[in-house]
């Protein structure tokens, strides 16, 4: 079935660390399941709930990805300080 050949996609992405991926797929899988079985049936409530999942980890890091972005910053403007402190 579609579905599963979806879902497995899913985890193949995953744990190969591609969470966009990961979500594409699990978001197809969700459709597939709700068409086919309908909201209520146990594999289309997995398959959402993979959906929010992937797209929780997604937002996670994208924000850990702006704090790690900040503190580079910071430490930049640290070390040019200390050099031109240094020059004087």
């Amino acid at each position: 079935m579609a579905g599963t050949a979806m879902s497995q996609l899913t985890q193949a992405h995953f744990l190969n660390g591609d969470l966009e991926k990961a979500l594409e797929c699990a978001k197809v899988s969700a459709d597939i399941y709700k068409q086919r079985f309908g909201e209520e049936d146990a594999q289309s409530q997995e398959a959402a709930k993979n959906v929010e999942l992937l797209t929780g980890a997604l937002e996670q890091n994208s924000r850990a990805a702006a704090v790690t972005e900040e503190q580079l910053k910071q430490l930049k403007a640290i070390q040019e300080q200390a050099r031109q402190q240094g020059g004087n």
